[in-house]
């Protein structure tokens, strides 16, 4: 009885080291995810105040970085437009 439950206990390391060891492949495997900040941004030509900021901060694979990107766009402010600035 002592030798069957020692090749059980035997067994079941051997399983969990396996099940260790393929976890930390797929984990190798798997491709390396930065942050990286995505939108668009409003400023003033006048004043150089922010009139709108729509941006988000996202998880991407780092081969796919390029593609993001924030958009700055130009705009006047209320109080810039009465000052007359276009």
């Amino acid at each position: 009885m002592k030798t069957f439950f020692r090749i059980v206990i035997i067994a079941a390391l051997l399983g969990a080291a396996y099940y260790g060891y393929r976890q930390y492949q797929l984990r190798g495997s798997s491709p390396k995810m930065v942050w990286v900040q995505t939108g668009e941004q409003i400023t003033c030509i006048g004043c150089g105040k922010v009139l709108s900021r729509d941006v988000k901060e996202i998880r991407v694979p780092v081969e796919e970085t390029r593609r993001y990107r924030i958009r700055n766009l130009q705009g006047v402010c209320e109080a810039c437009r009465k000052k007359g600035v276009q």
